[in-house]
């Protein structure tokens, strides 16, 4: 299963030299990650990326929260998905999308520490997620890639993983830039290689960290491993991928490098999103179809 899962990677990490990332190696997260989550009960996903000079909520993130909200279902966990209002709108429809039946819940403007506190005794989650979800930095402000102030924008997410830290709870972290959640694990990395790193790493940090060319792929992968452990393919195909990208622009999300609603994800065009879902659904049936016939 080794080798599968080092192709899901392969996958994952395509164009991770444009945040200057190729060095980062994580071997291992990838599959200590699934065979977490394969063995959860509650997750809780949180996501939802504020791009500030088009007023409105990234498709980095929400798409592939749907996906790994979906995937775990179908394996029987309970999932709760959280995000700010700023970007519940997109998350939303992504999940409409792809029919997660998962409760939505909308981080408030003020009283974050009591709505965590309260989110975590209601639901007791085994596992937390985050998938590109802005993270504070060293000086406690959100940033974006750019090093522009976001922390007026998005609510303070940071306290929900430390929280979860205290009493146990396994935390994960996807990100791709070194601005999210969890990326304080390859502090030094981000400060050396990415550009403005000193200013906008994340200081918090995380169980399990995967790194990828979107954080959309980094779930897409989690989703394949799961494939792979559960021995069915629970990955979405590139007609749902269309879909919901085209729902996202309908409720005015955007390409968080353009910051334009368009069907491109992080500047990267159609083809290439596409081109990725069905690389990752070509592992997942590789496999399974080997695994039918008894040659692995």
């Amino acid at each position: 299963m080794k080798y599968y899962f080092d192709r899901i990677e392969k996958v994952m990490r395509a164009l991770i030299e444009r945040r200057r990332l190729e060095k980062v190696l994580l071997k291992g997260n990838l599959s200590a990650t699934c065979k977490e989550l394969y063995d959860s009960s509650t997750v809780i996903i949180l996501t939802g990326f504020y791009i500030s000079n088009a007023n409105a909520a990234e498709n980095d993130g929400p798409l592939g929260t749907a996906s790994l909200a979906n995937a775990l279902e179908k394996i029987g966990k309970t999932v709760v998905i959280l995000t700010d209002n700023n970007c519940s709108e997109v998350v939303a429809t992504c999940m409409k999308s792809m029919e997660v039946k998962a409760k939505l819940e909308v981080v408030p403007s003020t009283g974050e520490a009591k709505f965590y506190s309260d989110l975590l005794n209601k639901y007791k989650p085994t596992h937390i997620v985050s998938i590109e979800r802005p993270g504070r930095a060293v000086d406690n402000e959100c940033y974006n890639m750019n090093g522009i102030k976001l922390t007026g924008y998005v609510a303070d997410c940071d306290n929900l993983f430390l929280m979860a830290q205290e009493q146990g709870i396994v935390t994960i972290a996807v990100g791709d830039g070194g601005n999210e959640i969890g990326m304080g694990n390859i502090e030094n990395d981000i400060k050396r290689y990415v550009k403005n790193g000193e200013k906008i790493c994340a200081k918090s940090t995380c169980d399990y960290l995967i790194v990828a060319g979107t954080s959309n792929w980094g779930a897409y992968a989690i989703v394949s491993g799961l494939s792979l452990l559960s021995n069915k393919n629970i990955f979405h195909d590139y007609y749902t991928e269309i879909k919901m990208l085209e729902k996202v622009i309908s409720v005015g999300g955007v390409d968080g490098y353009t910051g334009k609603p368009s069907m491109t994800v992080d500047g990267i065009k159609l083809s290439y999103n596409v081109r990725q879902v069905v690389n990752f659904n070509l592992i997942v049936e590789s496999y399974l179809s080997l695994n039918r016939n008894n040659v692995i």
